[in-house]
């Protein structure tokens, strides 16, 4: 029986059902394998799999709970992957979740992508959780975003718009994710960029609540609080979700280009 494969960056071909009957396999490894096809279902019956990698396997498919039946799986990655993380429909309630599922977890990078605007809440805490609180588990992959194919999901048009101050950051769309530190408080938020590293940033969604003014290091959080999620709001200050439409988001940004003064910004204070 094998228990650990571990085979990455070539052009091995093949489907993930020919590993359903590896029950034993405690291990599988096929990041960059890009011909290989399936499902998540097909790994329904492989009970002892405690570390699955599959990332960029761009043909594989299924949904983030066709796993929920592996009570022993620790690490989990699913970056590049087709999978739709329905996160909320695998127990998540508005703080946990459920003990059932994937109690053993403790390491998830890119589990498959959120496919409602709805769902990001869901996804996000579940990554929280899931990071048991290590930043750098959270924040491992700079590819969390809505799923392409998300009908919630669309790439705007803004070839017809003035050029102006911010248009190279608004034109990609408002469908990144990404968690926000500030202090010991935690959050989450949507942002759009042009993809080098400049972005506009929605309002965050807290998924702890904030620190006592008798606390420790109150004052900071406070400064800290103001600087890290109030700049570069740009035309998403008041939003905590992008635009449902494109020409509603159109619409946002046209109104940010034309008079980007009107659109207060904050700046970080010079130290001495």
């Amino acid at each position: 029986s094998l228990y650990v494969i571990s085979i990455g960056n070539n052009n091995l071909e093949g489907a993930l059902s020919s590993l359903s009957t590896l029950r034993n396999m405690t291990s599988l490894s096929l990041i960059y394998c890009n011909s290989i096809t399936g499902s998540l279902s097909d790994f329904r019956e492989l009970v002892n799999l405690e570390w699955l990698d599959l990332g960029q396997c761009r043909n594989v498919e299924g949904l983030l709970s066709d796993l929920r039946s592996l009570p022993r799986l620790k690490s989990l990655d699913l970056a590049g992957t087709r999978v739709v993380a329905d996160a909320p429909r695998i127990s998540v309630d508005a703080q946990l979740i459920g003990p059932e599922d994937f109690s053993c977890l403790h390491y998830a990078g890119n589990i498959g992508y959120p496919w409602s605007v709805n769902d990001a809440d869901a996804y996000m805490r579940f990554k929280y959780v899931k990071s048991n609180g290590r930043w750098r588990c959270m924040n491992e992959h700079d590819d969390l975003r809505l799923h392409r194919k998300s009908p919630d999901f669309y790439e705007p048009s803004l070839g017809d718009l003035p050029e102006g101050e911010g248009k190279s950051r608004l034109s990609e769309g408002p469908f990144r994710l990404e968690f926000v530190k500030v202090g010991p408080r935690v959050g989450w938020r949507w942002s759009c960029g042009d993809g080098w590293g400049d972005y506009y940033y929605f309002e965050t969604n807290w998924l702890e609540p904030p620190p006592s003014p008798s606390d420790e290091g109150y004052s900071e959080y406070c400064e800290d609080l103001e600087i890290d999620t109030k700049e570069d709001l740009g035309p998403f200050r008041g939003l905590y979700n992008p635009p449902a439409t494109e020409e509603e988001y159109i619409g946002v940004v046209a109104a940010f280009i034309r008079t980007p003064s009107t659109f207060t910004r904050n700046v970080r204070p010079k130290t001495e």
